[in-house]
């Protein structure tokens, strides 16, 4: 037995051995006869997704005798030879060739690299040799984010509204998307679902978000869902507005204005009552109230903040307070003004406006007084503060988004004892798509009161870019205004840029920004040189570590300058500032953003010129969040401006220290709300203070609520007195009526009646049945009917409405619009069971005898025509197909010739098809012709 083994061994190596041997000769012959006939060309090319790579080949052939083969290459995804998948080759002896070779790449190939083999066969198809090449595709992402399914419809509380959304991975790579869904909760905020998806390239799939239907959702008509989609680094890729529509039966007709909410509920238009400072010297009744209302064919709005006090015989405080009328885009502001021009307008006046229906133009002029108490000042009705009188125009045409806006204004001020003029012009304007810029050119008149001096002349100039220019993000923003300029930003330069690149995850900037401060005035009210100066150049970068981690490094070199304890007209006092500083921050957050974190630090070292010493610098801020808890912190040691510098860090010794946690939740199905915060204040110079506040709210109703609100305040200081007080804030408020813009026209009821005519005579009769559950649509709104096949549509303005009854199973048959011009309209509606009707067009024309067209086939109308001469039409798709549902019977099909493009006609004859129950009658292609081109014949005499 052992023997038998051992002899089994040996023959078993004999055979492996000689194997071996047959093996390595045979790979010699075949590497001996390809090194005879060779093929090579680029190892690696850098090519795009959907285009054509060209390569040379340079075959050569080492033998005495002729070569006759094929070029081929490996079956790779995605990769092919353009034209033959075999290209003939032949060669003479000892002989080479070069030979051009195109690639195609397809779309679908994935970014990187694809390895492919250059193969050289010959006539009996066996390999002779090969070459191995690269083709490395450039990456592309290329996300989009596309409706899917129609309108989503809300039927009954308790049951669940799906949205979807179609995510299409149109690039090459694989990637990593966020998509998140808000829910309007209608109280004002947004429910937001999220979901991660991991895409491979070109594939795509269908995202869907469920959200339960409640009692508040089913008082409204409908709503949208927002549905964004980012890359893992943040960035959006786009949005899309998902509709959802309440499907009752029986509704009441809300204004379209008014959408979306359940607007009486949640409406803007409020008053409160509360009092301040309860049990205090400064004790008070507040009044504050808002809203919208109709009034004499069109709108008046209204806004009041008042203050009684009630104690200490102080004047009432009324601001911003103020009625707006508008009728037809036209309107009058009477009492507070607040306008945000070149210079602030804040009092006493009337303003008068005009605008277009979409707010694209606009006009108003006004003039108020500098009192901001409605009721005067220490008893004095009539202001003495001087006033100011302005007018502004606004236009703006979203078609080549060109913005211009242009203001006037005069202003009388007795604090200066100046009266000015004011021009402003702002034109803003795009480059190109990627590119935006806007100028200012400007200036103004001042002189004294006293008529003593002349007008002081000024200038303002102001330059923005705004975009990318390739790879680069630009942000430029300029103004310059000479010392004695009336407006706000008087005396005034400032130089802001950035420059910005992506790569991949990171971002990398530039900025230097540039800050003069030197105002003039007529008459000297300041004793001390306001004048100061800063000039900063920053360089850093933010990488996106994770989809959930970012963090931004940048370094920071700094120079102020400000005139400290300086009369006006001496330099003496002059101080500057030199810093150089690295910033780091740090921002974590989770996927449902339930959990954030962020830590940003500036630390590093500044020398002011007095004392000639470094010093250091650091300031820090931290922010926590979890649910309903949030943390906020600051530390600041060392000064960062010429002024803290002198006035606050004598010793080298100044520091801050803030921390403030809050706490927030809502109870009781959100009807009670609080808060409460903590603070704790420190600082080197003013010593430490404490404040403790709380904030209620409860919702009894749906228009009534009350609140409860303290604060509670401790100050100690080492150089001013010390001192603390409680404030207690408590009051009621009340939701008023919502505006109803079309409330004073005359309204009616539309009332349908659906059901299923089994016997197709139109007429309610034996053996038809109301048909409950279909989809009805009154103009825009969606109604479903009701067990009784009833629709009604309550308080309805007058005027003229659409009836769409979608179906492909029972066809209805209702009037292309209906005039409600009664207290009451009803409309039987008959559903009939249906066929199916197709067809197609095409073009049969020749292109050189005939005139342009652009072979339209989308759009094309078909009509079926019955024995009672109603008709229904379709339109064909842009392969020109048509499809079309119609009640069982005879029809005659025709075209609509007037749908036809310009030069195209068809010859096709009324002919006569019959429709059967759930049937399909094909209609033959209909041929589309096109006119002839006018030959002009120009004869030549002899």
């Amino acid at each position: 037995m052992i023997e038998r083994r051992k002899y089994s061994l040996y023959f078993f190596l004999t055979v492996l051995l000689w194997g071996g041997f047959a093996g390595c000769v045979g790979v010699l012959h075949a590497q001996v006869r390809s090194a005879k006939v060779t093929i090579s060309t680029d190892s690696v090319k850098q090519v795009e997704n959907g285009s054509i790579a060209a390569f040379t080949l340079k075959i050569e052939n080492l033998e005495p005798s002729p070569f006759q083969g094929y070029i081929k290459i490996n079956e790779t995804h995605g990769v092919s030879i353009v034209g033959r998948d075999l290209i003939p080759v032949q060669l003479d002896a000892e002989s080479s060739i070069y030979y051009p070779l195109r690639i195609s790449i397809s779309e679908l190939v994935p970014a990187g690299t694809t390895s492919f083999a250059v193969q050289l066969i010959d006539l009996k198809e066996q390999l002779v040799t090969a070459f191995k090449s690269s083709l490395f595709i450039q990456s592309i992402s290329k996300v989009r984010l596309l409706h899917h399914g129609s309108t989503q419809l809300m039927k009954q509380v308790g049951d669940s509204v799906e949205v979807t959304a179609l995510l299409r991975n149109e690039g090459n790579n694989r990637e990593d998307i966020n998509i998140t869904a808000s829910f309007p909760n209608l109280t004002g905020g947004n429910i937001i679902k999220h979901k991660r998806i991991i895409l491979s390239a070109f594939q795509d799939t269908v995202v869907s978000f469920k959200r339960i239907i409640t009692k508040e959702l089913l008082e409204v008509n409908h709503y949208t869902v927002n549905i964004a989609a980012l890359y893992a680094n943040g960035d959006l890729i786009n949005n899309i507005m998902v509709p959802i529509q309440n499907a009752a039966g029986a509704r009441t007709y809300r204004d379209p204005l008014h959408q979306g909410f359940s607007y009486n509920s949640f409406s803007p238009n409020s008053i409160s009552v509360s009092g301040r400072n309860i049990f205090t010297g400064n004790e008070a009744v507040q009044i504050n109230g808002r809203g919208t209302f109709n009034a004499v064919g069109g709108s008046l709005a209204f806004n009041m903040d008042s203050y009684i006090y009630t104690r200490n015989n102080i004047d009432p405080l009324v601001t911003n307070t103020y009625l707006n009328y508008e009728r037809k885009n036209t309107g009058i502001v009477l009492g507070s003004l607040n306008e945000s021009l070149e210079t602030f307008i804040n009092g006493r006046g009337v303003k008068l406006y005009h605008r277009n229906d979409k707010e694209t133009q606009s006009i108003e002029v006004g003039i108020a007084d500098k009192n901001y108490n409605l009721l005067g000042s220490q008893g004095h009705l009539v202001g003495d503060r001087g006033y100011t009188a302005f007018a502004n125009a606004y236009f703006n045409n979203p078609t080549n988004k060109k913005k211009y806006q242009a203001s006037v204004i005069y202003d009388q001020s007795e604090l200066h004892t100046t009266e000015s003029i004011i021009l402003m012009n702002d034109y803003a304007f795009q480059l190109n798509n990627e590119l935006a810029a806007a100028v200012q050119v400007g200036g103004g008149l001042t002189r004294t009161l006293d008529g003593n001096s002349n007008y002081q002349p000024s200038l303002a100039l102001g330059a923005k870019l705004n975009g990318s220019l390739g790879e680069y993000n630009i942000t430029s923003n300029n103004f310059y205004s000479s010392g004695y300029y009336p407006g706000t930003r008087r005396g005034l330069a400032q130089f802001n840029e950035r420059i910005s690149r992506r790569f991949n995850k990171a971002t990398i900037w530039l900025g230097y920004n540039y800050y003069n401060y030197d105002p003039n005035y007529l008459k000297r009210y300041f004793l001390f040189n306001s004048e100061s100066t800063s000039n900063s150049l920053e360089a850093g970068t933010s990488i996106a570590i994770s989809n959930n981690f970012n963090m931004n490094i940048a370094g920071k070199h700094q120079l102020d300058q400000a005139y400290v304890n300086s009369y006006i007209g001496t330099t003496e006092s002059q101080q500057e500032l030199k810093s150089w500083r690295l910033t780091e921050t740090f921002s974590w957050k989770t996927k449902n953003e339930q959990h954030m974190f962020n830590f940003s630090s500036e630390n590093g070292f500044g020398q002011l010129s007095s004392s000639g010493e470094r010093q250091l610098q650091v300031r820090a801020s931290f922010l926590w969040n979890y649910r309903t808890f949030t943390l906020n912190a600051y530390y600041q040691r060392g000064s960062f401006s010429v002024r803290e510098a002198v006035y606050l860090d004598n010793d080298g010794g100044m520091s801050r220290l803030n921390i403030s946690p809050t706490f927030h939740k809502s109870f009781l199905n959100n009807r009670l709300k609080t808060s409460l915060s903590v603070n704790f204040n420190r600082d080197s110079y003013v010593g430490n203070n404490w404040s403790f506040s709380t904030d209620n709210s409860y919702e009894f109703s749906k228009r009534f609520s009350g609140f409860l609100n303290a604060y509670v305040y401790d100050y100690k200081s080492t150089f001013y007195r010390s001192s603390s007080f409680v404030n207690m804030h408590t009051g009621i408020s009340y939701k008023l009526p919502a505006a109803n813009h079309r409330a004073l026209c005359k309204r009616g009821n539309i009332e349908l009646f659906l059901f299923f005519d089994k016997n197709t005579n139109g007429v309610f009769d034996d053996g038809d049945i109301p048909a409950n559950d279909r989809i009805v649509k009154i103009g825009d709104i969606t109604f479903v009917s009701l067990t009784d096949g009833s629709v009604v549509y309550k308080k309805v303005p007058h005027g003229a409405y659409t009836i769409d009854v979608p179906s492909s199973d029972w066809y209805a048959n209702t009037p292309e619009e209906i005039y409600l011009n009664t207290k009451s309209y009803r409309l039987d509606i008959p559903l009939q069971e249906t066929g199916r009707v197709t067809g197609g067009f095409a073009y049969n024309y020749d292109e050189r005898l005939s005139e342009e067209v652009s072979n339209q086939l989308g759009g094309l109308r078909v009509w079926l025509l019955n024995e009672e001469g109603n008709r229904i039409s379709t339109l064909s798709n842009t392969l020109g197909q048509f499809t079309v549902f119609a009640p069982i019977g005879e029809y005659i099909i025709q075209v609509d010739e007037d749908s036809l493009p310009d030069n195209v006609f068809t010859e096709y004859t009324p002919q006569k098809i019959n429709v059967e129950k759930g049937g399909v009658s094909s209609v033959p292609i209909i041929e589309l012709k096109v006119k002839q081109k006018k030959v002009e014949v120009k004869r030549f005499s002899s």
